[in-house]
């Protein structure tokens, strides 16, 4: 069970990576075409940043719950090894 639970975490880590940054990509592609004065891509990039980074929130909230639960669980499994 802990090696199928870090499996999880780790892909987990790596999906909120990979979100984090194609939202900045897209929050820096919407900077660049408000600085170059395209408000109507601006309006359509605007919405799918949003959606972006509410997916990167939520994300976020389970990889911070998965890494408490994750630390607690290697806590746990030293805790009840014997030491000699």
């Amino acid at each position: 069970m802990i090696g199928s639970f870090e499996y999880l975490y780790r892909q987990l880590s790596r999906a909120t990576v990979a979100v984090l940054f194609v939202t900045l990509g897209f929050f820096g592609l919407t900077l660049l075409c408000a600085l170059l004065g395209f408000p109507h891509v601006v309006d359509s990039f605007r919405g799918a940043t949003m959606s972006l980074s509410f997916l990167f929130g939520g994300l976020l909230a389970v990889f911070l719950l998965t890494s408490a639960v994750w630390s607690l669980m290697r806590f746990l499994s030293r805790e009840s090894t014997p030491t000699v």
